[in-house]
């Protein structure tokens, strides 16, 4: 009777908590830049979800999230959200909320790219109906060389100094007898 109860608190637990959910963003290039959109079922209960997706060269990430609640009929009239953490490549991302157990997650400067894949992970709780969150990814390549108009200025700027060098009087000394 012990193993039956056991084995039906073990099934009871897997079953109320949700799984981890791993998805890939595909991102598009316009620009310069690569962006990719990244959006969640309907979550109810405790969640970590993750993503990932590719840079072609090394560069800077960010992301941005925003979580939207909502109530499913029959339900607690009262969703409540509660967004624990999301990372980007291990760094958190600085999370605010607008409104109600609604949430938004950014990161505020950019983060380095790793080594792929990049990785986006999102957990939280959801009690009394369900919530989903979307959001999205970007990417920049890091600058490889200066762009022209630093060179022009570069160059303008020794040719002041060299400029200035030859106005110069040259100084005498006068030695005393």
């Amino acid at each position: 009777m012990k193993k039956i109860f056991a084995a039906a608190i073990v099934a009871a637990t897997f079953a109320v908590s949700a799984p981890a959910m791993a998805a890939d963003i595909s991102l598009t290039e316009s620009n310069g830049t690569y962006t990719g959109a990244f959006a969640s079922p309907a979550k109810s209960g405790s969640f970590t979800d993750s993503y990932t997706f590719e840079v072609p060269t090394s560069g800077f990430v960010g992301a941005s999230l925003i979580t939207l609640a909502f109530n499913i009929p029959g339900m607690n009239p009262m969703v409540n959200f509660v967004l624990d953490k999301v990372t980007l490549n291990g760094t958190d991302l600085t999370l605010t909320t607008s409104g109600l157990y609604n949430y938004k997650a950014e990161s505020l400067a950019p983060i380095a790219s790793q080594t792929n894949p990049q990785t986006l992970v999102v957990s939280g709780t959801v009690t009394g109906g369900s919530a989903t969150y979307s959001g999205n990814v970007a990417f920049r390549a890091a600058p490889a060389v200066p762009e022209p108009g630093t060179w022009a200025l570069m160059i303008l700027g020794f040719g002041v100094v060299g400029y200035a060098m030859r106005r110069r009087p040259s100084v005498r000394f006068a030695q005393a007898i």
